[in-house]
């Protein structure tokens, strides 16, 4: 996905939000927001919201002198994640579809984004994904495709959020599936890195490697050679949030996006409505 002069706007709120975390002064964040603006005259339609969040988020790191803002913040919805853990494992062993019931919960975990300015209301996000139905289409292609595959790659998003995934990631492996899952090579806003996928255990039941790089989403060009081995050789990519979406969109892996719609662009894009639910075959591999 290439930008929208809207997501030039998200990111500057993006970096006051990142520069009020690291608790700077009112002089220090006035001195971001100058550092952070010399580089919009740099930016062009051909870039993507992930080249730009990397650039701007290294200023606000470096001017502030803090390497990871939203460090609190993810521990704090990693334990709040630990915490609904028993209850999102009851639903999926209640359940009469538990694929289908392993793909909501995880979707509605996506709603913990310190990224966009939303509601954090879990319990709610989690109702309304439960009740949503999956596009049909797209339930027939991930049908298929699962099916077929042996290796899967999890792109996870949102620390916190992986508690929600983790559900989804063992109902898989239950069914024999050889899972890789991948997370930011860096802090990049409240996105997870090693330390948080140890933190869900992940690391005890996936093979876990880094994107290589310390933004949302990731930059193909930019990524580490055991990532972009691992996106070749995925028979099936499962990626979480909206990061995940645009870095893949323009591709033809074989992927399926799993999020919530935060924001217009990517409402507009998937289908969708902002709020709603996006279960969707990756559109350059099976739409295209």
């Amino acid at each position: 996905m290439r930008i929208k002069p809207d997501c030039i706007i998200c990111v500057m709120r993006q970096c006051l939000e990142a520069t009020s975390l690291s608790g700077a002064n009112e002089g220090t964040t006035f001195r971001v927001l100058k550092e952070v603006a010399k580089l919009i005259p740099s930016f062009s339609e051909a870039d993507t919201p992930m080249s730009i969040t990397l650039a701007m988020h290294r200023v606000v790191r470096r001017v502030v002198g803090v390497d990871d803002p939203y460090l609190e913040v993810k521990r704090k919805f990693n334990e709040r994640g630990k915490e609904a853990y028993t209850l999102l494992y009851q639903l999926l062993t209640r359940s009469d579809h538990p694929l289908q019931t392993a793909i909501k919960i995880a979707i509605a975990g996506n709603i913990v984004d310190y990224a966009l300015p939303i509601e954090k209301d879990l319990n709610k996000s989690l109702q309304t994904a439960l009740q949503a139905p999956l596009p049909q289409k797209d339930w027939e292609i991930f049908q298929e495709e699962l099916s077929r595959s042996r290796k899967l790659l999890y792109l996870l998003d949102n620390a916190g959020e992986i508690f929600y995934d983790k559900i989804f990631i063992e109902y898989l492996l239950a069914k024999g599936y050889e899972i890789t899952t991948v997370v930011r090579g860096g802090p990049a806003l409240n996105d997870v890195t090693l330390e948080d996928a140890n933190f869900a255990g992940l690391d005890k039941i996936t093979n876990v490697i880094t994107t290589g790089m310390d933004t949302v989403g990731f930059i193909l060009e930019e990524v580490s050679p055991d990532f972009l081995r691992a996106l070749e050789e995925a028979d099936l990519i499962i990626a979480k949030g909206q990061a995940n979406l645009e870095s893949l969109d323009e591709t033809r892996y074989p992927a399926f996006f799993l999020l919530k719609a935060k924001c217009p662009i990517i409402a507009e894009l998937t289908g969708r409505k902002t709020g709603e639910i996006v279960f969707q075959a990756n559109p350059g591999r099976w739409k295209g």
